[in-house]
């Protein structure tokens, strides 16, 4: 594992962050049948955004990296602390990564994921089952937590640089009000109709959340 990591760092020295795919093992070892990118539902256009050197156009609307996979270099943990509260490590370093340097995916499966029913996060397929508990779950607690999330890396931003581009700092003023926008929706459903479709209507959906798939969620989760 590492010394496939190392050899795309060599190959990149810009990169900061390398990821990969994994092979999902069960509590006692034995494979699943399933792979880590299938089961988060990774897209071609996701895996070729980030292959571009545009990992941060695909991290604005998801996390991507599991902290399992990763290797890094040095100066990504320079620049990424302190970690902020409200923010995952993994994918706090991997946003770091895409403002500051080059985010770079490891080719093939680079560990053997293990699910075994107590993980902290752990991984779960996109079922018709989860879908539908999404829609019917409460929406108000992580969507005030998506907003801080994304008010604190804008506060950061100055401090990390000259690396992060005007218009990628642009980009991550437009995630945070497209949270903040999401977080201050009202409690009724029927008063969100009309102020998120709008939104939607400026495409804000598809490049900061998950398109439909948010849009739904927003007009029909319970307060």
């Amino acid at each position: 594992r590492l010394s496939r990591a190392l050899a795309v760092f060599d190959a990149d020295p810009a990169a900061t962050l390398t990821f990969g795919d994994a092979r999902i093992i069960d509590g006692d070892g034995e494979p699943t049948g399933a792979a880590l990118f299938a089961t988060l539902g990774v897209s071609a256009d996701e895996r070729a955004r980030v292959e571009a050197g545009r990992a941060l156009d695909a991290l604005l609307r998801r996390n991507l990296v599991t902290g399992a996979t990763v290797l890094l270099r040095r100066e990504l943990i320079d620049r990424a602390v302190p970690f902020p509260i409200d923010w995952v490590h993994d994918e706090w370093l991997a946003v770091v990564a895409a403002l500051t340097s080059r985010v770079a995916i490891v080719p093939g499966d680079v560990i053997d994921y293990r699910i075994h029913g107590g993980n902290q996060i752990g991984v779960a397929r996109l079922t018709p089952t989860v879908a539908i508990g999404r829609l019917t779950e409460p929406r108000g607690e992580r969507n005030r937590r998506m907003a801080s999330q994304w008010a604190q890396l804008e506060s950061r931003v100055p401090a990390l640089g000259a690396q992060v581009t005007p218009a990628d700092a642009g980009l991550v003023r437009n995630k945070a009000a497209h949270e903040r926008f999401r977080a201050a929706l009202p409690a009724s459903r029927f008063g969100r109709i009309r102020p998120v479709l709008r939104h939607a209507r400026t495409g804000a959906y598809s490049q900061f959340s998950r398109g439909p798939q948010d849009v739904l969620r927003d007009l029909v989760q319970p307060a």
